[in-house]
């Protein structure tokens, strides 16, 4: 199918905002848009900004003037192919540091993040990649937390849902409110600067030099953040967790940990708690690596606590758990059993005995 009016793509834009917009342009709703272009009617049922194939986004440069790399480059895969390069991408599992948007029943679990100013109108309405890397909690361009649903309403955003004789995406498609007037807050400025130093490490490959890393490539910055954060989910359901706070002068923390205590994965967080740990984890990364290792080894860390909470591997983390105590009872041979020592005719006697009341 040809797009008749096609928009100009903004920067960054994820596809699913592009597809929104064009929906619009052309008179139709993006259900329908969608299913007219790739001959599904799910296709909103799955997570195509993470990952479609070739063969889908071919129906798409078909029908406009975008070429498939064009296509492919608004989707999050290139992102997260520079963290892990080496390793298989599957569509049916989640992926590190990617907001996910999967379905619990017929309803979406999460909804799209979004910046109430950057859904101005139906024109410029725009959802950026940066929006489902579970890093970013404000919009980088208006320095203002990232909003997930209605405030009026508490149903979570998804302008797929808008009809064609209503088409804006900046009303809540189940009570009408409109998202534009939602109440914003300022973003949490040391976050913030951690932020978009990684957006720049990611989108530009640009990384900070003065970053605690062995080697300052993207691979290791991503993986390193990644263990440290698992790493801090562990460490808080352990009585060492003040302790370390107050090593970073974040003691006044203490109150919102309890608060927001959470067995949730990184990306599976409240944007209340990614923030959180951010704000943890950018103060670690403003100190040299060997502050670094020290903090570890004065507060007596296991290795099992720094390493083993993630499966991903990092030199940086490797050399600040170098000295730490592994966590394992070596327990000897010889030990481990009783010596058996011979029985006299009489102990037997007696156990035979005992024996025969059983038979």
């Amino acid at each position: 199918m040809k797009i008749v009016i096609e928009p100009k793509t903004y920067n960054n834009e994820i596809l699913s905002s592009w597809l929104i917009r064009s929906s619009i342009l052309n008179g139709s709703e993006p259900s329908s848009w969608t299913t007219m272009i790739f001959n599904d009617n799910k296709f909103w049922c799955k997570d195509f900004d993470r990952f479609t194939e070739d063969k889908e986004l071919i129906k798409l440069v078909k029908g406009s003037t975008k070429s498939l790399q064009e296509l492919k480059d608004m989707t999050l895969e290139p992102l997260v192919k520079k963290i892990l390069p080496l390793e298989e991408l599957s569509p049916k599992k989640a992926w590190t540091f990617i907001i996910s948007t999967g379905k619990r029943g017929a309803y979406k679990r999460n909804g799209t993040y979004f910046c109430p100013l950057c859904i101005e109108n139906e024109n410029s309405f725009n959802l950026r990649r940066e929006f489902r890397l579970a890093w970013n909690t404000s919009c980088s361009i208006h320095k203002i937390n990232l909003l997930q649903k209605c405030q009026k309403c508490n149903t979570i955003f998804t302008p797929n849902k808008i009809k064609f004789d209503n088409a804006k995406p900046f009303l809540c498609t189940n009570c009408g409110y409109d998202l534009r007037n939602s109440d914003i807050k300022g973003t949490n400025k040391e976050v913030y600067v951690f932020q978009e130093k990684l957006n720049n490490a990611i989108f530009k490959e640009e990384i900070d030099q003065n970053f605690p890393l062995v080697e300052k490539n993207i691979e290791e910055l991503f993986k390193t953040l990644r263990i440290l954060l698992s790493f801090l989910r562990a460490l808080f359901k352990t009585n060492k967790g003040i302790k370390f706070l107050e090593k970073l002068n974040l003691e006044y923390m203490k109150e919102d940990l309890d608060k927001n205590k959470t067995s949730d994965n990184f990306e599976d967080m409240e944007l209340e708690n990614r923030e959180m740990y951010l704000l943890i984890v950018s103060r670690l990364f403003n100190l040299k690596l060997h502050a670094i290792k020290d903090i570890f080894e004065e507060l007596k860390f296991s290795y099992k606590l720094v390493v083993k909470q993630s499966t991903l591997k990092s030199q940086t983390i490797d050399y600040l758990a170098s000295n730490l105590e592994i966590n394992f009872k070596n327990k000897s041979v010889t030990g481990a059993y009783k010596e058996i020592i011979p029985k006299s005719a009489k102990e037997v006697k007696i156990l035979f005995e005992e024996l025969k009341k059983c038979l």
